[in-house]
């Protein structure tokens, strides 16, 4: 089953024992030679390595890093500890971490691993992110803010917008109506997408459901100061929707050096309202808007195609590219897996190879 979960779980897994409990984003990119993608977080600050070491075993392999939470906040030193821990059990494996931005190579490699910049946001699959058409019966919004309703992602900062959309998926830090309950305080005027369209209850929506409601919405909103890349920040853009930012720690202000997007100085609700109002006054032409992105994501894949096909020619003796192209990549850092499933699809993708 593939669910979303939340990265910031507090216990650590030991490399080679599986821990049900645990869930990390997870893909085989190539079998033969071994080639994975993987989350870094606190349960599996090894990706894949911290509970499946025992099925690598000594077969050779690259393992890619991606860090769902920043590694400037000292998670660096942990990865690097389970990499080299589960090392022991896969000698063979080298491991590579994906960068969301200079100063994670910084923390990463001064700690003697190995990174390349590899921002998780460049993986956003434009085939299902891109501006909807909405009927004009349809209900605008001045802002929409999809993100947890959890307390580091700062709803209260959102409370000066006067038509503000709500969508989110499950809190681990408390029970959900309890969640809904405390932001309902915080921004009495927002509509609580999940609830208020579904008669009450609590639905999960798809990526195509989102996709529409950011179609009625003007800009998109970012506002936590700490987290990993935000992969919402890159389907607002795809989609064609302006962002309005915070400072932040974490990787997703890679890409916000533009006309659209304003990253407001201080953490006030006045400050965020004005710069949502200034951006949906500029009537921005959605295509425009995705179009400038997808420019900016094509020279940053290009990049990392050729540094990554290199390095993999090196280790494994190729004489090709083994990735022409970004399409294994996509989606790949969205979907959370249990570590149950995570060791089946493993065990029964190298049991392939040797058959």
């Amino acid at each position: 089953m593939i669910v979303i979960s939340d990265p910031r779980e507090p216990e650590a897994a030991i490399p080679g024992q599986a821990i049900p409990e645990a869930y990390t984003s997870f893909r085989i990119l190539h079998v033969n030679p071994l080639i994975t993608i993987s989350a870094t977080t606190p349960q599996t600050p090894a990706g894949l390595a911290s509970v499946a070491a025992d099925i690598v075993g000594d077969r050779p392999a690259l393992h890619l890093l991606h860090p769902s939470w920043t590694m400037e906040s000292g998670a660096a030193r942990a990865a690097i500890d389970a990499v080299q821990a589960a090392s022991l059990l896969m000698p063979k494996s080298e491991f590579l971490l994906l960068a969301s931005n200079d100063q994670e190579i910084l923390a990463f490699d001064s700690l003697g691993g190995r990174s390349i910049m590899g921002n998780g946001l460049i993986m956003t699959d434009e085939r299902i992110w891109y501006p909807e058409p909405v009927d004009a019966r349809a209900p605008r919004y001045d802002a929409v803010y999809n993100a947890r309703l959890d307390d580091w992602k700062r709803h209260e900062l959102a409370a000066s917008i006067d038509r503000l959309l709500l969508v989110y998926n499950p809190t681990v830090e408390a029970k959900l109506d309890e969640a809904v309950g405390r932001i309902r305080k915080l921004l009495p005027r927002a509509i609580f997408a999940n609830h208020d369209f579904t008669g009450g209850d609590y639905r999960p929506f798809d990526p195509s459901r989102v996709r529409g409601l950011l179609g009625q919405s003007q800009v998109g909103l970012c506002l936590s100061a700490v987290e990993g890349i935000m992969r919402a920040s890159m389907e607002y853009l795809l989609s064609g929707l302006p962002v309005v930012s915070t400072k932040s720690i974490g990787g997703r202000d890679r890409y916000f050096g533009t006309s659209y997007c304003r990253i407001v100085s201080t953490d006030d609700p006045d400050a965020i309202s004005r710069a949502v109002g200034e951006l949906s006054a500029l009537n921005l032409d959605r295509s425009r808007i995705r179009d400038h992105v997808g420019q900016v994501l094509a020279f940053e894949r290009y990049n990392f195609l050729a540094t990554l096909n290199a390095l993999i020619r090196r280790q494994f003796g190729l004489g090709h590219d083994l990735f022409p192209t970004m399409t294994p990549f996509l989606g790949s850092v969205a979907k959370f897996y249990s570590v149950t499933e995570l060791r089946r699809t493993l065990t029964a993708a190298l049991e392939q190879t040797t058959t």
